[in-house]
């Protein structure tokens, strides 16, 4: 399975297409936005590992990159999918 990192630049329609994959993942059983990581409809928590304190996220939010690729490594395996889709705005 492939994965993409959207690096979602704010005010780009990054909002949008985030709402459309939460609302429908797996879309059309090809694409998966997955669970893990997930603050509000985009993957924040992933980035905020390396951020100690940003704006968006919790201040209690776990900081352990590991934690969130086992994580996303057992849905992306229990998923029947061709392509995984991880997208945040934090990123940036």
């Amino acid at each position: 399975m492939n994965c993409i990192i959207h690096v979602g630049l704010h005010h780009t329609g990054t909002t949008s297409l985030q709402h459309f994959f939460a609302l429908n993942s797996p879309f059309k059983n090809l694409i998966l936005y997955p669970k893990t990581g997930i603050h509000g409809k985009q993957h924040g928590l992933l980035p905020g590992c390396f951020i100690e304190n940003h704006p968006f996220l919790p201040s209690d939010k776990i900081k352990n990159l590991d934690y969130y690729f086992n994580q996303l490594k057992e849905e992306v395996k229990q998923s029947n999918v061709e392509l995984c889709v991880i997208s945040s705005e934090v990123f940036t």
